[in-house]
């Protein structure tokens, strides 16, 4: 595993993208496109997610998008069903966690005093044979799901904050095992520095694209660890906590030479002017 220390995001960002460009092969995904891989997964660790830049000079994505994209780690974005829903949405996964309910349906007209016998014997979990059972899914944007951040992370530290399972995933076995957009992104965990008030958050990803997609995820990773931070003094009241460092797992990194040429060019243009600024320097 390569790792890397830096104080920001564009730091870490500009960091990454040189040693992949400096230390990778290329190879055909199993969807069919070409990427630079470094073949071995890399560690980021960002000791001052707020610090800047925020972004690197040569993202392709700017403040605005940013910003607008980081509110989705913590928020739901209820489903209309319209056939414009996106596949997932991080905070759908981590807020509305998919939660198995089973509807009892019984067809016919019933006299009251059967509909609160059947009530009665469902809490006991007796079922007539003419009942109809439907196995359906909650959550996902279409609300009634686990919110994990606050039971698992906030609620969790809050109550413990020794606590080594302040932790919440992303992955459904139910939904992703055959799905071919599964969610990048499979889990985040917050913990308490020991000895300390300084909370710090770890993301692990199981696929990662480190130019287009990296610098806005850590981005979001960032207002989520602000979040979280937020809540836990707000519930608190005194505030003693503090935002910590942010660290990343990309266990399969990667850049997509061929579909983001432009900005992976970018990038490319501006360590060339860092290089002769660099060896002016020494001169």
């Amino acid at each position: 595993m390569f790792t890397i220390q830096e104080e920001s995001i564009g730091r870490a960002h500009d960091a990454v993208i040189r040693y992949i460009i400096d230390n990778s092969t290329l190879i055909k995904t199993e969807d069919g496109e070409v990427t630079i891989d470094p073949g071995q997964p890399i560690s980021i660790r960002v000791e001052n997610p707020f610090a800047n830049p925020m972004i690197s000079s040569a993202s392709m994505f700017g403040p605005g998008f940013a910003n607008e994209y980081q509110t989705t780690f913590y928020t739901v974005k209820q489903r209309k069903h319209d056939g414009n829903d996106p596949v997932y949405t991080y905070g759908n996964r981590l807020c509305d966690y998919f939660t198995p309910y089973i509807r009892y349906s019984v067809p016919g007209r019933r006299p009251w005093v059967r509909k609160v016998a059947d009530y009665a014997f469902s809490l006991l979990r007796y079922v007539h044979l003419d009942v109809r059972v439907y196995h359906e899914w909650k959550g996902d944007g279409n609300m009634g799901g686990v919110n994990q951040i606050h039971q698992s992370i906030i609620d969790r530290l809050i109550a413990n904050p020794e606590s080594r399972r302040a932790l919440a995933i992303t992955w459904s076995p139910n939904h992703d095992i055959q799905s071919a957009e599964p969610p990048c992104l499979q889990l985040v965990m917050a913990r308490i520095r020991p000895g300390t008030h300084i909370i710090d958050l770890y993301a692990i990803f199981r696929s990662n694209d480190m130019l287009s997609a990296w610098g806005q995820n850590a981005y979001g990773l960032a207002y989520l660890l602000k979040y979280i931070v937020n809540e836990i003094n707000r519930f608190i009241g005194d505030g003693p906590y503090t935002i910590g460092a942010l660290e990343t797992v990309s266990l399969a990194p990667h850049i997509y030479s061929t579909r983001d040429v432009m900005e992976l060019s970018k990038f490319r243009d501006k360590f060339k002017i860092m290089d002769k600024y660099l060896n002016f320097q020494k001169t």
